[in-house]
């Protein structure tokens, strides 16, 4: 106990000395003439409290209570050998508030940042509530941070800018305009504009602007319901001259010409297209083109205009042609009992013809070359005449000698021949063939013996 009585009062006495060292720090500064500042006013005020505090008996109390506590005075046992503290006693405030200042400075920096940011998003979500993120386009329309009303106004102009132009035919089968159709005769508007626009509107997340601005398109297609009038459309089609019958050329089948002598045969003659239109078919096609928006047709692709039944591409017309014109190529020379006959096409233009688009070849014609042939050049059976020496006609039978002709079994091959379109040499078939041709001489016996 006596030891820290002696204690208690040792740390008395440092107490009372620095109390005393204050006092006459404080009267030093008082002298001085240089000018306070809060710091020092705030230290000067400090010694005031320290002895109000020591005047105080609840302060006094505590005071040996502290002296009392061992643990107190083992600190400040410590405190005193540490010679950090006296470092800490005179210039540890500075460092210390140099220490709080700068993560406090970095702090608010932060907080003033993230004040800003978020006012500046805030701001942003706000703006883009009501209108189109950039590079937003509406039926390819640049509409990016513009208003619902805005892009309405575009999409009604552009309603009103509408024409559709109509694209068909000439007689030559060239594509041609055949006419534009304006919005203003057919009365054409567009409904709903305002409220497609701000369908879309509604369907961006303005909390996701600075994610979208990455973004390269946002594109978009507005579906509009189109009103015009379809008597003043009718109207205007059948204005057009392309669509009046008077100026229309009506198609025509291919077909197979007559024998050309110039060519040698028959020709397929190619179909005419025409210009003629089905105008049923016309309404619908326009109709339908000006509903959806669209800004051009063509009347061709859609099928509008009449065609031929029958092109030169028809495989049975070809076919025809091909086989009557292979048939007039035959050429055949006939050895007829030492007669030359030629059959070419000259002579078969005559037993061929095309009955509804089919070839047909008159077999009885065919017939009636052989036996006319086999009548004048056959010698089988026939009397023959010689003039004699004298000048005298006579006439001598034959009998079963001389050349016959296989009339029928020539006709069919001759059918064959001509189908085939053979050009050859030969002799016909005969039924009764001459050893040899006979040869008469004639003698004046009476002459011989004068």
């Amino acid at each position: 106990m006596n030891k820290e009585l002696e204690k208690n009062q040792e740390i008395d006495k440092i107490q009372v000395k620095s109390e005393d060292q204050d006092k006459s720090d404080k009267q030093i500064e008082e002298n001085k003439p240089v000018k306070e500042d809060k710091n020092d006013v705030k230290q000067k005020s400090e010694p005031k409290a320290i002895e109000d505090d020591e005047k105080n008996p609840e302060v006094e109390a505590e005071k040996k209570n502290e002296k009392q506590d061992p643990e107190v005075e083992a600190e400040k046992k410590n405190d005193e050998q540490d010679p950090e503290v006296d470092v800490e006693e005179k210039g540890g405030r500075k460092i210390k508030k140099i220490i709080w200042i700068l993560p406090a400075l970095l702090i608010l920096a932060l907080v003033a940042g993230a004040a800003y940011f978020a006012k500046g998003y805030s701001e942003k979500v706000e703006y883009f509530e009501t209108r189109y993120f950039s590079n937003t386009y509406i039926n390819g329309m640049n509409c990016s941070e513009m208003d619902a009303q805005s892009v309405a106004a575009l999409l009604d102009e552009k309603a009103r800018e509408y024409s559709l132009q109509i694209m068909g035919k000439d007689e030559d089968g060239n594509s041609v305009q055949l006419g534009i159709i304006d919005s203003e005769e057919i009365n054409l508007t567009l409904t709903d504009a305002l409220m497609a626009a701000q369908d879309i509107l509604n369907r961006q997340d303005e909390k996701h602007w600075y994610e979208a601005q990455k973004q390269c398109m946002h594109s978009y297609e507005v579906e509009q319901d189109v009103f015009f009038d379809e008597e003043l459309l009718k109207s205007v089609i059948e204005e057009m001259n392309a669509f009046q019958s008077k100026n229309m050329v009506k198609p025509e089948d291919a077909y197979i010409g007559e024998f050309s002598e110039e060519k040698g045969g028959y020709e397929l003659i190619p179909e005419v297209n025409g210009t003629e239109l089905d105008m049923d078919m016309v309404f619908a096609c326009i109709t339908n083109a000006v509903s959806e928006g669209i800004a051009s047709v063509d009347l061709v692709e859609a099928g509008c205009y009449m065609m031929p039944a029958v092109t030169s591409a028809d495989e049975k017309l070809v076919t025809t042609v091909d086989t009557v014109n292979r048939w007039l190529s035959t050429e055949i020379v006939y050895d007829w009992n030492t007669f030359e006959i030629i059959l070419d096409t000259s002579v078969i233009k005559e037993w061929v013809s095309i009955v509804d688009d089919e070839p047909v070849l008159d077999e009885e014609a065919v017939a009636s070359f052989v036996n006319r042939n086999a009548d004048q050049y056959d010698t089988y059976g026939k009397t023959r005449r010689f003039l004699t020496t004298l000048g005298v006609e006579l006439s001598l039978p034959s009998g079963a000698f001389g050349w016959k002709t296989d009339r029928e079994a020539e006709t069919v091959a001759l059918i064959e021949l001509i189908k085939q379109g053979e050009r050859t040499s030969r002799e016909p078939e005969y039924s009764w063939k001459a050893q040899h041709r006979r040869k008469y001489k004639s003698y004046r016996f009476s002459a011989q013996y004068r």
